[in-house]
């Protein structure tokens, strides 16, 4: 016999009906019906249930037409929405506690402030809503920013971040890795290594990979070493990876033993060819481009000198200042040199050579003249050294901002080294027109400065070998239709023809970023091998801006201060600080909202904290329900200034029991269900047929993998939900539970009055010391026992029975001359 196919709840296509508001008093709450008279909600979208609801219930109704009925539906409307609102208010404060601990976490985290702190601010909250709100004094009080708390909120965001980008290293189709080495107020080396990815649709993700300290001088294999450590844990492979960028430290780019170099003899290990690695270095390193000439290098040597002893000695820089203020000088303070940030280099030597003549002044006062002051000629170097660096901060400035391209770098490099030619042939006939400070010294000749050109020129070219040996690959990645087919890969020159003949491609490669043209309009089935192509190029690193970034953020969250924080908190509290989103509002598109409650708890920010209305959903409530017991206060307290409706209790005659959510001020105005009894058979068929459909669509969510299973409830705990209640009677806090399964959860233990645990030894049943069965007393007859036990067996329809009883009482004496009552009734 064939087996009858269940029917579907969910696919038969039900919708709601805006008539059945008129005919039934029905509106549609959630995807279900629900009564405007009785607040009930019917399980199925279907006429019929709807049509039996309400004549078994409410048939006195229908006596309304016309307005008379219209009114009558939008006074109850109107007398709904409130309550929705009430109900659904409370439920969200203890959540918004949790998102306002988060999000204060998170920018103590941003601000690379110190996490005792969070106290601080929790003051400052508090005393600002004693002032602006003194009804929520105690909801600020809740907030838990102790530093404890603040720790353990960071290392949870930067845990959720982690497994983000974990579950998103499985989309790249290619990577390439940026490092970058720096040393940290403790003499520890800091190795930070950033990922770029980019996924099948051109979606690119730049994120801190790891940042590894090594407690010892770090060599290049040490750092191939962590390196490899750091992609294992986030299993990445070198078959995809695309690029290295370097900031041109000797540990990296040495020849023999740097990490370059064990990077390439992985890649000839696993048979793979090292030439289609895209290598780049770093030219913000601008000590590494004065080391080719001595001479710059000197003149760099004398001004830090002179800064340093002012700025090293609190009293000279003091004197320093007095004596600008007596000259009338227009700067008021020399600017002191700081190695984290690049472009300071430039603003220390513009300050130093405008300052000139009060510094050499200056010294001279302290007893330490500085006789390259006296130099005409060592002004001249430095008004040239002012003038390069200036060109060379432009340049910096321009690879700045994250998502750079490598063709954006190549090309700004080109511009510059034409330029360097441009003023060696200026310099060589004694032009000066591009260095003005230069001009102003008025040099007698400039043909060693042209000399210092073609030596940058040459450390640029040094520096940029690798990247210009793609410059091919590039050109076909940044100006595919400009390249000549001929001259192309073979695997690429048919699609480079299709492509260039296509003249609506050219016309919206002209107008579009070039990734999005990538995206848009070269697609996997007409270009296979371009496409590809362009995300390899894609993916690799333009600059190292964001690890510059990052050394800047490590010097101020681990400085003079603040010494002592350890490597672990230290990674994660720079990982939610370079994290490139608000965790309050960016949420992974790979990521469901239940696979870390982080992303729940950072929905909003702290303006969350003015109750406003949530829709109380399953998850919502379990998640609302984790909060601190010291939380239960601001919830009770908000609770109470609540309007919360009073609800009804009503029974049905088959003992059902049925809530309704209809406020008691507007009881004598409503119909109730008590009213309505006039067809009992018609409400029993009703009632079985909407549960029938509720277990229909239970199975089918088992079956769907829907449904939460019983370990995943125990993880939270059982709540009201769980256990099918979703209306109360009175106002009053949610609570949870769990299921005791285990043994030891139900061995209890006595502790006596010496304090020692006492242990159940014996499971004999206890024996009384003294025989009382003698002195029962029995109280019944037996004419009372058979009344009573026809009332227990329905058999007397009487509402009660009366039974006199006389007790007897008799007072029993010891040995020990103590007096017992016994009575057995």
């Amino acid at each position: 016999m064939a087996s009858t196919k269940k029917r579907k709840v969910d696919t038969e296509g039900r919708s709601f009906q805006e008539k059945w508001t008129n005919d039934y008093f029905f509106v549609e709450v959630k995807g279900k019906p629900m009564c405007l008279v009785c607040g009930n909600a019917l399980a199925v979208m279907k006429k019929a249930n709807l049509e039996r609801h309400y004549s078994s219930k409410h048939a006195e109704l229908k006596e309304l037409g016309g307005q008379v009925r219209l009114d009558k539906i939008r006074a109850l409307q109107q007398s709904r929405a409130p309550q929705e609102v009430t109900l659904a208010t409370p439920c969200c404060a203890g959540s918004n506690i949790i998102q306002a601990s988060y999000v204060v976490s998170e920018l103590i985290a941003r601000k690379l402030r110190p996490h005792v702190e969070g106290e601080f601010v929790k003051d400052c909250m508090v005393a600002a809503a004693k002032l602006l709100a003194p009804d929520k004094v105690k909801l600020f009080e809740s907030v838990s920013l102790s530093q404890r708390t603040v720790s353990d909120r960071i290392a949870d965001l930067a845990q959720d971040i982690e497994k983000t980008l974990q579950d998103s290293v499985g989309d790249f189709q290619f990577f390439s890795l940026a490092c970058d080495v720096t040393t940290d107020i403790t003499d520890t080396v800091q190795l930070a290594v950033f990922i770029r990815g980019i996924t099948a649709e051109f979606d690119t993700r730049e994120e801190l990979l790891s940042l590894e300290a090594l407690h010892s001088p770090a060599s290049g294999e040490d750092l191939f070493e962590r390196l490899v450590l750091s992609m294992k844990n986030l299993e990445l492979t070198f078959e995809k990876l695309s690029g290295l960028t370097t900031d041109g430290a000797l540990a990296t780019v040495a020849s023999q033993e740097g990490l370059i170099a064990f990077v390439k003899k992985e890649w000839h290990h696993l048979s793979l060819d090292p030439s289609d690695l895209v290598i780049c270095h770093s030219i913000t390193q601008q000590e590494s481009l004065w080391a080719q000439s001595s001479r710059l290098s000197d003149v760099m040597s004398t001004v830090l000198a002179c800064v340093n002893f002012v700025k090293s000695r609190g009293f000279n820089s003091l004197q320093l200042k007095e004596l600008l203020s007596e000259l009338d000088s227009e700067y008021s303070d020399i600017v002191h040199h700081c190695e984290v940030r690049q472009l300071s280099h430039g603003n220390l030597l513009v300050r130093f050579y405008e300052l000139r003549n009060e510094v050499k002044q200056f010294m001279e006062m302290k007893g330490r003249p500085v006789r390259e002051l006296s130099d005409s000629q060592w002004l001249c170097d430095l008004a040239f050294m002012v003038d390069i660096t200036k060109h060379l901060s432009e340049l910096t400035v321009k690879l700045q901002g994250p998502n750079q391209l490598l063709s954006n770098l190549l090309s700004n490099v080109k511009s510059f080294e034409a330029k360097l030619k441009l003023w060696k042939m200026q310099l060589e006939r004694n032009n000066t027109v591009h260095f003005p400070t230069l001009e102003g010294q008025k040099p007698s000749t400039t043909l060693e400065y042209a000399g210092e050109c073609a030596k940058l020129g040459e450390a640029f070219h040094e520096r940029f070998k690798d990247v210009k040996s793609k410059q091919m690959e590039l050109n076909i990645f940044a100006t595919p239709f400009n390249v000549e087919p001929a001259h192309v890969p073979d695997n690429l020159q048919h699609e480079i023809i299709d492509l260039q003949s296509d003249d609506e491609l050219k016309a919206r490669y002209n107008n579009l970023p070039l990734l999005e043209f990538y995206k848009r309009y070269v697609g996997n089935a007409e270009f296979p091998t371009l496409r590809r192509h362009a995300l390899k190029y894609a993916s690799v690193f333009g600059t190292t801006y964001c690890c510059e970034q990052f050394i800047s953020k490590l010097a101020m969250a681990k400085s003079r201060l603040h010494s002592r924080l350890t490597d672990v908190s230290l990674e994660k509290q720079l990982r939610v600080a370079t994290h490139q989103y608000r965790l309050t509002s960016h949420t992974s598109p790979k990521r469901s909202s239940s696979s870390h409650h982080i992303r729940d708890y950072l929905r909003c920010c702290l303006e969350t904290l003015k109750m406003e209305p949530v829709e109380v959903t399953g998850d919502s409530m379990k998640r609302s329900l984790s909060i601190d017991e010291h939380n239960d206060l601001a919830q009770a307290d908000e609770a109470k200034r609540q309007k919360v409706s009073e609800c009804c209790l009503t029974k049905d005659q088959d003992n059902d029991y049925v809530v309704s959510s209809e406020p008691v001020t507007r009881q004598s105005e409503t119909i109730t269900a008590r009213e309505g009894r006039n067809n009992v058979k018609a409400q029993i068929e009703e009632e079985e047929e909407e549960e029938e459909d509720e277990l229909l669509k239970e199975e089918e969510e088992d079956k769907d993998g829907k449904g939460e299973s019983f370990a995943d409830m125990m993880k939270h705990g059982l709540t009201e939900v769980d256990a099918g209640i979703t209306k109360f009677v009175s106002s009053h806090q949610s609570f949870s539970g769990i299921l005791k399964e285990r043994y030891s959860d139900f061995i209890i233990h006595e502790i006596g009055k010496d304090g020692r645990i006492r242990y159940l030894d014996n499971l004999s049943m206890p024996m009384d010391d003294e025989d009382l069965s003698k002195d029962t007393v029995t109280v019944l007859t037996e004419e009372d026992k058979q009344r009573l036990e026809e009332l227990q067996l329905f058999k007397n329809k009487e509402a009660s029975v009366a039974i006199k009883i006389t007790f007897c009482c008799r007072l029993l004496k010891t040995p020990k001359k103590k007096e017992q009552l016994s009575i057995k009734q």
